[in-house]
C-alpha cells in the first residue's frame, strides 16, 4: 500500500476520466501493474472522510497505461526515469455508481496535456502534490514554483522543491496562472537525490507521452505503449 499524486487530464470524453501520474505509481518491477488503484479528487478538502461515508469521493481505475520502456526497464533506473509517466483510466462508477470524477462538484478542474510546454531551462514551473513523508503528513496539497533546470545525468527536468514521497505523480504546469489556477500539464514529480532535498526532478514529456495519453483515451485494459 502506498500513496501518490495525480491530476485530471482534459480528455474530451464522456465515457471515462483520465488521470496523469507517475509510472512508478502504477507499475512495480517486482509485482507488475498495481491493483485497487484509487483516485480521490480534491483530497485535502476533507482528508479524514472515508469512501464509504462521503459520496463522489473515491474512484477505482479500470485501466492503467504506461510506456513499455518503463515497464521493461527492470527497476527504477535511467531508462525508467526518462519514461516515468502513466495514465489511469476511470469509468463511471464512483461511490454513487454513475458519475465520473471530472464531472463532479469536487473535481471541476481538468487540465490540458502539453508535451512541449517545457522546451528549455529557466522556464517557470508550478508543481503540486501531496507529500506524505516527513515533514509532511500527506493530508495537504503542497506546491513549489521556480525556473526549471536540466539534470545532466538523465536530461530530465529539475526544479526547486522540498516535497517528499507521496508527491510522486503530482503535476508540473507550464504557463500556469496564479489568478485563474490554470495551466498545462508538462511534467510531473518523479524522483529526488538522497543527498539533495531541495530539488525535485521530472521526465521530459514528448511524443511518447502524447502517445501514452492517446492510448488511454481508447484503452480497454492495462497497456504497455510502444508507439510514439
Amino acid at each position: 500500500n502506498y500513496v501518490c499524486s495525480g491530476a485530471l487530464v482534459n480528455d474530451g470524453l464522456v465515457d471515462r476520466a483520465i488521470v496523469l501520474t507517475a509510472g512508478h505509481c502504477v507499475f512495480d518491477s517486482a509485482n507488475g501493474y498495481v491493483t485497487n488503484w484509487m483516485f480521490i479528487p480534491n483530497f485535502d478538502s476533507n482528508p479524514n472522510s472515508s469512501c464509504a461515508t462521503t459520496p463522489n469521493r473515491c474512484w477505482y481505475a479500470s485501466n492503467l497505461v504506461a510506456r513499455a520502456e518503463f515497464v521493461n526497464a527492470g527497476g527504477f533506473n535511467g531508462q525508467a526515469i526518462q519514461h516515468d509517466w502513466a495514465f489511469a483510466v476511470i469509468y463511471p462508477g464512483g461511490s454513487n455508481g454513475s458519475t465520473l470524477p471530472d464531472t463532479t462538484p469536487v473535481a471541476q478542474n481538468s487540465f490540458n496535456l502539453n508535451v512541449t510546454g517545457f522546451s528549455a531551462a529557466n522556464q517557470t514551473s508550478y508543481a503540486f502534490g501531496y507529500p506524505a513523508a516527513t515533514p509532511y503528513s500527506g493530508n495537504d496539497l503542497v506546491y513549489a514554483f521556480g525556473p526549471i533546470l536540466v539534470d545532466s545525468n538523465y536530461s530530465t527536468w529539475g526544479m526547486s522543491s522540498k516535497m517528499t514521497g507521496g508527491a510522486s505523480g503530482g503535476p508540473w504546469f507550464s504557463n500556469f496562472s496564479t489568478t485563474s489556477k490554470s495551466g498545462n500539464l508538462s511534467s510531473l514529480n518523479s524522483y529526488k537525490y538522497n543527498n539533495d532535498t531541495t530539488r525535485m526532478y521530472g521526465p521530459r514529456f514528448s511524443s511518447k507521452t502524447q502517445a501514452t495519453f492517446d492510448a488511454a483515451r481508447t484503452a480497454t485494459g492495462n497497456v504497455n505503449i510502444t508507439v510514439g
